[in-house]
């Protein structure tokens, strides 16, 4: 019934948006019936839509990555879309992957909008309203970080004032026109909101799709190693820990289900910071994918995610992938933030800055609650480029179908000893993906760019 109702305010807040956006309807006054919400009850009715906001991201680059492969036979029995995205085609036909996070930009303006008018009525401001302002910010930087990492170039503080970024829309109308903004400017607005945000929201979240302070800076984080600022990445890894650094032991933690074939990790488990999710891709379901087979060879007999992320399929000869925090059935891929993805992030910070003790503090602490009790041998480096990329191997691992594997190729492709060329074979021809091609930045959808005029990627 909420849910309903949610979606039923959505309905008339955009109808309402495009009626006041017509200059021909400005004279004509709407329907009483059509009012905008006005109470705060209302806006975290709105912010409470779990499918809209928390879910539905791209998952171009899961597709993209090189965490799987598919039969020719998967291959060929998948969308024509994923068909393109896997061997790294250009394709334009795709609505949802870019769709999908603007819808939510466009609820969390008109947020933000109806939440300034309640304000301004009430003339006082309550820790509630503060909270769905520092929500709505949340997710707005949320849904362009998303975006930033499939329709723009990667981060170079080069070129990212003349690199072509994305639409930045700050207003509810649907019918405005926007051009492409700078990257530098994209990742300024995603900052800005990030700052807006944090003073506003509590410092953990009641339920895991809420977001707090510690979401917040997980996500501050998270742009920050995006842009290969590590000391930054590092310092709002550090600052969400403080708040909130729980983590589940895989021996031991009663909500894994170490038996189960299809899912180990309950949802909402106590690592989980903040809840989001990717659309579900057939390609990436359990009947398509085979884990890549050296990545699946990486794990030791002894570490637990072995078996814990993976489960044999007989029929397609290989491993498919059962480790997703999502807790749902679908191929949808857990997006959210973690304490695992922060302490690796310290991690790779401290390690990039010389700081090998801390580095190896973090990665032991992460690694003894993955491996099984009395196997664990603490890792003790003291090379600095040998301990970075161990820990880059184990970002991989533990972080694997995560939603940051793409972002992650296109910042490490910058560093020439870890560039990767990618490689797929499909009915006996190969497919190549060099380090920091343009096919590492997706087409807008046509039907956006006829609407709207914007310059397309090449």
């Amino acid at each position: 019934m909420k849910n309903n109702k949610c979606k039923y305010l959505l309905l008339i807040l955009i109808s309402f948006s495009l009626l006041q956006s017509c200059k021909k309807n400005l004279a004509a006054k709407p329907d009483k019936s059509l009012a905008l919400p006005e109470t705060l009850n209302d806006l975290q009715l709105m912010l409470d839509n779990y499918s809209l906001l928390n879910g539905g991201y791209p998952a171009i680059g899961e597709v993209s990555s090189d965490n799987f492969y598919l039969t020719d036979a998967s291959w060929g029995s998948t969308s024509q879309s994923d068909q393109h995205y896997y061997l790294w085609q250009p394709y334009d036909n795709n609505v949802g992957d870019y769709e999908n996070p603007n819808t939510a930009i466009t609820t969390v303006n008109l947020i933000l909008e109806s939440l300034k008018k309640i304000n301004d009525i009430s003339q006082t401001k309550t820790v509630q309203a503060d909270k769905i302002e520092g929500s709505a910010l949340f997710f707005r930087a949320f849904s362009y970080w998303e975006l930033a990492q499939y329709f723009c170039k990667g981060y170079n503080k080069v070129t990212a004032s003349s690199d072509l970024g994305l639409p930045i829309r700050l207003s509810s109308s649907v019918i405005e026109k926007y051009k492409r903004s700078s990257v530098e400017q994209t990742y300024q607005q995603i900052i800005s909101d990030l700052n807006r945000a944090i003073p506003l929201l509590p410092d953990t979240a009641d339920v895991k799709y809420h977001v707090s302070k510690a979401a917040a800076y997980g996500l501050f984080s998270r742009t920050y190693l995006s842009m290969q600022d590590y000391n930054k990445a590092g310092m709002y890894a550090d600052s969400c820990l403080m708040l909130y650094d729980t983590l589940m032991n895989y021996n031991s933690d009663p909500s894994i289900n170490s038996n189960s074939s299809t899912m180990a990790f309950a949802k909402w488990n106590k690592e989980v910071i903040f809840d989001a999710f990717s659309r579900s891709e057939s390609v990436l379901s359990r009947t398509r994918e085979i884990v890549d087979t050296s990545l699946y060879t990486s794990y030791q007999d002894n570490d637990l995610r072995k078996k814990l992320f993976f489960q044999l399929n007989s029929s397609k000869n290989g491993y498919y992938f059962k480790g997703n925090y999502t807790g749902l059935s679908s191929a949808a891929m857990f997006y959210g933030i973690t304490t695992d993805e922060m302490l690796l992030t310290r991690a790779e910070s401290e390690a990039r800055a010389n700081n090998q003790v801390k580095a190896l503090k973090d990665l032991n602490a992460l690694l003894f609650t993955r491996w099984v009790s009395g196997t664990f041998q603490p890792i003790n480096i003291s090379n600095q480029n040998s301990l970075l990329s161990t820990i880059l191997d184990e970002r991989r691992k533990e972080l694997i179908f995560r939603g940051l594997r793409w972002t992650d190729l296109r910042r490490l492709n910058k560093e020439p000893e870890y560039q990767l060329s990618l490689t797929r074979e499909i009915n006996g021809t190969k497919y190549t993906l060099l380090p920091n091609e343009a096919r590492y930045v997706f087409l807008f959808p046509k039907q956006s760019i006829d609407l709207s005029g914007m310059i397309q990627n090449p």
